[in-house]
């Protein structure tokens, strides 16, 4: 009989059993209580007969001696017992050779719906142990015992024990027949393989490969599992397959956060380091004197008081340098310190310009100061302290000069370097940060934005 007829068979059985008490392990796979099947024949010539479940009666049992063991693993033998009883005070069974003229173990997959004395030895349905035989003792019992040997997977196992009673209505009738289960649910599974270095075993399949970001170097349990590069101390990644170890980020980088420590680019600088050329997975430098780093790919920042020059796409100038190296960025201390130069290369809203060195319109210069620009009779006020306070510098700087040769040395330095800046000259990046230097030097002989009244 086909499969599908057999299903087909099996569900029809059941519908006509809803109801009956007695289900047992059909409804519930590890009770341990006994289902009985009674099959009964009309005629001489019936060779069917009709089979009805009903409660087990207590003259009537089955139960396990030796259950099959709670766990089976793949293709591995193991014994196991079950009995019979039948109260001879209330069946007489008929011996034809033996009491028991059928008893076997049926191991049903449990995906294919219920497992009963009927369903048939077949391939990806059930499996049968060889059938036995045997005589009921005195008291109506009998013990069998058999090996149990299965491939990985789920299954309702029952214990099956046929015997026939003479048909108590009509002698000339075929012999009434009993079938009697008692059942339990088991999975198989394989037997884990030692898996090499680099591999895993995943519950009852093969051994396979480490997936990027983990690896497995045979350490206990590493047989079964691999371990996270993400879960080490400190910061690693791993891009291939089956590797038996995480590689380490580069220095002062670590792994961004739910990145999984997979690939190299997902280690970046650490808080308080940057990356002079903006690219993850490269070493990090420290963060500039003068500057603040967040991390990651941001570049860095500068504290109040520094000035750093900048490209239009905001890049640092001066990275990555012409010989390839990576030497941290000066950021230059404005000339003014902290009352010009703001966070971020910003300027206080007094100054404008690079370095913050240059006073924003209105404003004019005394020494470091921008000052707003006086009208009037106050221009003129300021006007005359501003060239009073010129030539008394002026002159105390030449008698000075003339005791004093590092004096004189100072000014002729002052009066070159004014000079210098009257010329377009195409001065290196280096140099042209100092510009402003120069200019805060000398711009104290020379006030600007001053209005004159006539």
């Amino acid at each position: 009989m086909s499969s599908p007829i057999l299903g087909l068979a099996l569900v029809l059985l059941l519908l006509a059993c809803k109801g009956v008490n007695g289900q047992c392990y059909l409804m519930d796979a590890d009770s341990d209580c006994t289902v009985c099947w009674r099959t009964t024949y009309s005629a001489p010539a019936d060779g069917v007969g009709v089979t009805q479940m009903f409660p087990c009666p207590a003259a009537l049992k089955s139960a396990w001696v030796v259950s099959p063991t709670e766990r089976m693993v793949h293709m591995q033998e193991y014994r196991v017992s079950y009995s019979l009883t039948v109260d001879p005070n209330e069946y007489t069974v008929v011996h034809q050779g033996s009491h028991v003229p059928h008893s076997n173990i049926h191991s049903c997959i449990a995906e294919t719906g219920a497992c009963t004395p009927f369903v048939a030895n077949t391939p990806g349905l059930s499996t049968h142990t060889q059938a036995q035989k045997g005589s009921l003792d005195s008291a109506g019992q009998i013990t069998f015992s058999t090996d149990v040997e299965l491939v990985a997977g789920r299954y309702t196992v029952i214990a099956h024990s046929r015997f026939f009673v003479n048909n108590s209505l009509d002698a000339s009738l075929p012999k009434t027949k009993y079938d009697l289960a008692i059942g339990t649910s088991r999975t198989v599974v394989r037997v884990r393989e030692k898996c090499a270095e680099g591999f895993f075993n995943e519950r009852e399949d093969l051994c396979k490969p480490c997936p990027p970001g983990s690896f497995n170097n045979g350490g206990d349990p590493g047989e079964h599992i691999c371990f996270k590069c993400e879960d080490l101390p400190g910061s690693y990644y791993q891009p291939l397959a089956g590797s038996t170890s995480c590689a380490q980020c580069p220095m002062n980088t670590e792994n961004v956060f739910g990145s999984h420590g997979v690939n190299v680019s997902d280690c970046m600088c650490k808080p308080d380091f940057w990356s002079p050329i903006g690219e993850a997975g490269v070493a990090c430098e420290p963060c500039p004197l003068g500057a603040m780093c967040e991390g990651a790919l941001q570049q860095p920042v500068t504290k109040d008081g520094f000035w750093v020059d900048r490209h239009a796409n905001g890049s640092i100038k001066g990275f990555p340098f012409t010989n390839g190296s990576s030497l941290p960025q000066i950021f230059f201390h404005c000339p003014n310190g902290d009352r010009s130069c703001k966070l971020n290369n910003t300027c206080d809203q007094r100054y404008s310009g690079n370095m913050c060195n240059t006073c924003a319109p209105g404003l004019h210069r005394v020494l470091f100061l921008c000052l707003e620009c006086a009208e009037g009779a106050a221009s003129r006020w300021v006007t005359f302290f501003e060239v009073f306070a010129v030539v008394m510098l002026w002159n105390l700087v030449v008698s000075l000069s003339r005791k004093h040769a590092s004096v004189d040395a100072m000014l002729l330095y002052f009066q070159c370097l004014s000079l210098t800046q009257g010329f377009n000259v195409p001065w290196p990046s280096a140099l042209q940060m100092l510009t402003p230097s120069w200019q805060s030097s000398t711009s104290i002989w020379t006030p600007s934005g001053v209005q004159y009244s006539r």
